[in-house]
């Protein structure tokens, strides 16, 4: 499954470079108020990079990781066009041994790709020990995905030790293939509590 989805990636950002877009307003306000000197943030699922390069222009020191090698590759191209130093992992989240830890983590349109409650459990436990005391990570996805509702009730159960910041709404519009479409995403923000 993990080849067919990077091959469909690769294959996409192959055909449409800035595929995404730009990032959502409420991620760069969100980042934006955010003291980001010595800062290190994980941006899961990165793609082409639109993120990543946002927190790094912030002064974030950024490592990215993505399936696609594709996506990486642009992603420091463009990176490299604007003067910025951005890590980038081409891997599999789940599988990948972080060697650092991390102040904020990204994960935007990537939690409803991991086909089973018990593969977001893991994650979640996954980043509980990769994010530092009092960290916090910002989750964007679908809200008609049952995926919302299952992180949210495994980051309230205590043994996770996360507790909920913020919880809104997204509302976009995209350019695709020449099509447009209105979509409704879920941003829900999550601390690390200090242990």
């Amino acid at each position: 499954m993990k080849m067919k989805q990077r091959t469909i990636e690769n294959f996409m950002y192959t055909m449409i470079k800035n595929g995404f877009g730009e990032p959502y307003k409420e991620v760069e306000e969100y980042f934006s108020n955010k003291d980001s000197k010595n800062k290190d943030v994980l941006d899961v699922g990165s793609g082409q990079g639109r993120n990543s390069l946002m927190l790094s222009d912030f002064g974030f020191n950024v490592t990215s990781i993505d399936l696609s090698r594709v996506g990486i590759k642009q992603m420091q191209e463009r990176a490299r066009e604007r003067y910025l130093s951005i890590e980038g992992i081409e891997g599999d989240v789940l599988e990948y041994e972080f060697t650092k830890r991390f102040d904020y983590i990204l994960v935007d349109m990537v939690l409803h790709t991991f086909k089973s409650k018990e593969n977001v459990q893991f994650f979640l436990k996954k980043m509980r020990h990769i994010i530092k005391n009092n960290g916090e990570m910002c989750m964007i996805f679908p809200i008609e995905d049952e995926v919302y509702e299952y992180a949210k009730g495994i980051v309230n159960k205590t043994e996770e030790q996360w507790v909920e910041v913020s919880s809104s709404m997204i509302r976009v519009t995209h350019k695709m293939f020449g099509l447009t479409r209105k979509f409704e995403f879920a941003m829900y923000v999550i601390k690390n509590k200090d242990v």
